[in-house]
């Protein structure tokens, strides 16, 4: 085998690599959007403290209370507690950029 014949056969594989990485990246990209459709509704389900929807949403933690205060976002008092679902304050957000 000569020279030329080994310079050509590395950029096909090459290209094989490249191709396998790709079709790898798309099953892993169906995979995993599977499992979330799956436990979507358990995800947004899960309740979150004060601080963490205020970590999430980039607000304050007193803004956050007075806006259960208002109603403006659904809430369940476990003792002291506020908890604020996911599917909760996701939909206040929504609404919120909506009607801006």
């Amino acid at each position: 085998m000569n020279i030329r014949n080994k310079t050509n056969f590395k950029p096909a594989m090459k290209m094989q690599k490249e191709e396998i990485l790709q079709h790898l990246e798309s099953y892993f990209e169906d995979m995993i959007l599977a499992v979330m459709t799956r436990h979507i509704g358990k995800i947004l389900d899960f309740p979150l403290t004060v601080k963490q929807v205020a970590s999430l949403t980039g607000r304050s933690k007193h803004n956050i209370y007075k806006m259960c205060q208002r109603d403006k976002i659904p809430y369940t008092k476990v003792g002291k507690t506020v908890l604020i679902s996911l599917r909760d304050i996701t939909s206040v957000l929504y609404t919120e950029l909506d009607s801006e």
